[in-house]
This record gives structure tokens, sequence and C-alpha cells, in this order.
């Protein structure tokens, strides 16, 4: 269950002023979706997020994100045509691109459609929570996804 803190924690992710706790075994991971140029993603870290439309997680990687678009386009998940594409790495982060095609499929969710896709991402063993934890994350990627301008991506930066 993720319930509201009272400030900002690397436990918890923020989504405007709102920051909700993580469940305790998804906490160890620090998770930044960002709109930025593929430029400035590559050098893109914990201190970059006021400088972007960005939103804070905890405890998502790329393969749930790759998951969670397997899920929004009714098919069983595959590496080669779900996986996001690595932009940079250092010891201990990672920042990997949304493909165009899936932030146009995130500008489409309509509620209707986070409600669906919360329910089975929840029900991945990925996930393995309740659909409520995971309805905020698409709401989030899908508000940011339509924020992406020309030039720009949607990029998810995730460190130990």
């Amino acid at each position: 269950m993720w319930a509201p803190l009272s400030r900002p924690s690397l436990n918890g992710y923020i989504v405007g002023q709102t920051v909700r706790q993580l469940p305790e075994d998804r906490v160890s991971l620090l998770t930044e979706l960002f709109v930025a140029t593929e430029a400035d993603a590559k050098s893109y870290d914990q201190t970059s997020a006021e400088r972007f439309s960005s939103a804070q997680f905890g405890g998502l990687t790329n393969l749930e994100f790759e998951t969670l678009w397997a899920i929004l386009l009714k098919e069983e998940w595959s590496a080669e045509k779900h996986a996001l594409s690595q932009v940079a790495e250092t010891e201990g982060s990672w920042t990997f691109r949304f493909p165009p095609a899936y932030v146009a499929k995130l500008k489409e969710l309509e509620p209707a459609d986070i409600s669906a896709a919360a329910t089975e991402w929840a029900a991945t063993e990925e996930i393995s929570g309740a659909a409520s934890d995971v309805a905020p994350v698409i709401s989030e990627l899908a508000t940011l996804s339509k924020s992406v301008g020309q030039g720009q991506g949607l990029f998810v930066w995730t460190s130990l």
C-alpha cells in the first residue's frame, strides 16, 4: 500500500506536490521519468530533475515499463519489440528512452484505459501489487508524454 508522506523521500514518488510511500520491497531503486533532448538525457543525474518536466518514483526499472508497453498494446512482452533503448549508463545508474510509438500510445490514454492497464500491470510478476499502486504511475506517464516537444523524448533514469 502506498501512503502519503509529509515530505519528499527517495522511498516514495513525487507527482506535483504529492509524495507517496512505496512498498518496502520496492524502495532500493530511485526512478525518475523526464522529458528532455537525448543530449540532455545522456547527462541526467539525481540533481537534474528540477530542470525538466519530471516525476520521481522508486523501485521501477526499464523492464517494468517494457511490460506496461506490451500491456497497452495487448501483446505478450517481447524483448525485441518492447525494449526501451539505453542512452546512458554510469556506475549505478541507467537512462532509457521510451520509443516514439510508446509515447504516442501514452498520449492516447483515457482514464478507462489507465484503469484497465493498471489492473493488468499490477498483476504482473514484476509489479505484484494493487492497481491503485500503479495507476498514478501510468497517469504521470500519460501526462509527461503530452509534454514531449519537437526534438525531445520521454526517458526513464534509474539509480541504485
